[in-house]
């Protein structure tokens, strides 16, 4: 048996496909815009598939079979088989005689009844079994050979004859085999992250090395930059060894002096404080929104001062700011504005980019974001020509030495203060494998986000949880989904349950403010509203390029199980 190659599957157009489908190359498939089709499930020879079908996990159709989805569709959940020549129809004509029939007739002439089939978890119809519009097969349904199946079955229930009637329960041993297999599938731990690899960065990581400069601002980094500075429409970029030195940078361009006050929100990075407090900046933490976990742009004002050099806006899970209202405020007050879009790379505000709207703009391409530099990584975006010419001398140790590179001087010698911040170009070669499949790393990241959203709203109608939420005014990039519990306790209990079950989830950052450094470096503006309480509430779940369809059923599914709360 031939079967298609993932090329040639990619071609055909379904609205979904998982990983390890197999369908034969003889089998006909009609209406794929309107076929799902899960992982390692497999279609035979000569089958007819048409119409609206949404097939699960490990199905298997043999050959000769006919699945007329039409308008109604048929659903095969997880782990159903039909066998040799079945049929399963959604409609049927009036055989009473009292209506015209067949395909060629126009429908007023006609009265056709259609209904939705489904065959549910653990389903097996024998050879030449036929499958009738509205039917029902429950969880574990097994049906004999050359059976008519007119009516909904039993669960775990045995079907022979014509029409099909029960013959006797069915044992459930398998239920049991199957999480001993979905644990192999998953190699035992559903992981929390993956670092991103599309498959180029292995060829240009080892180009880089067999190249003569491997050092900072090589073939690579060039790319990358110039990727950089046409995809955000920004001024300048410039990569760096992390965001943590990208941020380091931000604060010495800005000259950020002892006694300096600078404000962000207390949930956030430890890194995004502290590279204001090298300088002797005094950190001003202000409260965040419940909605965005952002920081509150209505309660920035009151915590400006004569002191006050910068705010610098979070922008969480690749959420943006209110970055309107933050830059009115930092034209008032003549401030300036650091956007830490650590997590923010393809997400925009109004159809700006993110780190682009602000002063400066800085990124992180450690390995949990969306596009890293095998591991470590960072990016500082210049929106202010005023810092264009200083960021390049701190950037390469406080020497003028890329304008010595550029022919604008004649030797290159130590002129202000700075670092060694320049990414090596073998990391850059591996940003770059990344950054050619960027719109196809986002669109995995945004279809698995959207399935964990949908997935789990029953839960929140509930009143059990919440989800993220999206301001209209605000495009993300899908760089994390959480979910937020009732409080601490259940926070604790549900991590530890999915740990359980070999799924590991996290919760995010402990609030600044109240750590040890942050009570010595800074000082909480007003009260502490909504940061710690929503902090203790919020759960990150697996997220990763790549991340299967059958994963996150896995994981939503579990989450329904701990709230004991049928999927």
């Amino acid at each position: 048996m031939a079967y298609y190659t993932e090329e040639q599957l990619k071609k055909l157009g379904f609205k979904y496909i998982g990983k390890n489908v197999k369908i034969s190359d003889k089998a006909s498939i009609y209406n794929c815009d309107q076929i799902e089709i899960g992982d390692n499930s497999r279609i035979d020879d000569f089958c007819v598939i048409s119409g609206k079908i949404k097939i699960g996990r490990n199905v298997h159709i043999t050959p000769q079979c006919l699945v007329a989805g039409g308008e109604k569709g048929i659903i095969f959940e997880d782990f159903t088989t039909i066998a040799y020549q079945v049929q399963v129809f959604t409609q049927s004509d009036d055989y009473s005689g009292r209506t015209m029939t067949n395909s060629t007739i126009p429908s007023k002439y006609k009265n056709e009844y259609k209904k939705e089939v489904v065959l549910r978890k653990f389903s097996i119809v024998g050879a030449g079994s036929v499958i009738m519009p509205g039917v029902i097969l429950a969880e574990g349904t097994s049906v004999g050979a050359m059976a008519l199946v007119l009516a909904d079955t039993e669960p775990w229930s045995i079907y022979i004859g014509n029409p099909a009637k029960k013959l006797k329960n069915r044992k459930r041993d398998l239920v049991e085999l199957e999480k001993e297999y979905l644990k192999m599938k998953v190699n035992n731990v559903i992981p929390f992250n993956k670092p991103p690899f599309t498959g180029n960065e292995e060829k240009y990581v080892l180009e880089s090395m067999r190249s003569s400069k491997i050092s900072g601002d090589g073939a690579f980094t060039k790319r990358c930059t110039q990727w950089f500075e046409e995809k955000l429409a920004c001024k300048k970029a410039l990569l760096t060894t992390s965001c943590t030195h990208a941020l380091e940078m931000a604060a010495m361009l800005l000259d950020i002096q002892e006694g300096d006050e600078v404000i962000m929100p207390s949930y956030t990075f430890v890194s995004t404080a502290n590279a204001f407090v090298l300088r002797g900046a005094k950190i001003v933490f202000v409260d965040i929104r419940p909605d965005t976990m952002n920081i509150d742009e209505m309660k920035i004002e009151q915590a400006i001062t004569e002191k006050t050099k910068a705010i610098v806006p979070v922008h969480y899970a690749g959420v943006g700011c209110e970055m309107d209202a933050i830059m009115v405020l930092a034209d008032k007050y003549d401030l300036f504005v650091v956007e830490d879009a650590a997590q923010g790379m393809m997400s925009s505000y109004k159809g700006k980019a993110l780190g682009t709207i602000g002063h400066l703009g800085t990124f992180s391409f450690h390995e949990t974001k969306n596009y890293t530099s095998a591991g470590e990584g960072g990016l500082l975006i210049i929106n202010d020509e005023r810092f264009t010419e200083r960021a390049e001398i701190i950037r390469e140790k406080g020497t003028n030495r890329s304008a010595f590179f550029r022919g604008m001087v004649d030797k290159y010698s130590w002129v202000d203060v700075g670092s060694s911040y320049l990414m090596n170009d073998v990391s850059a070669a591996y940003l770059w494998g990344n950054l050619e499949k960027a719109d196809e790393i986002s669109e995995n990241r945004l279809f698995a986000w959207q399935k964990y959203h949908d997935g789990l709203k029953a839960l929140k109608e509930k009143g059990l949880i919440e989800l993220p939420t999206i301001p209209k005014e605000c495009s993300h990039n899908a760089h994390m989904f959480y979910i937020k519990v009732k409080d601490i306790e259940t926070r604790t209990k549900l991590l530890e349950y999915l740990k359980q079950v070999d799924i590991l989830a996290v919760f995010h950052y402990v609030p600044l403010h109240s750590s040890p450094a942050g009570l010595k470096f800074g000082r909480l503006n007003d009260k502490d509203e909504f940061t710690t309480s929503e902090s203790e509430r919020l759960i990150r779940l697996p997220m990763f390029y790549g991340i299967t369809k059958d994963i996150i059923e896995l994981v939503i599914k579990e989450i329904y199980t701990y709230y004991r709360v049928d999927l």
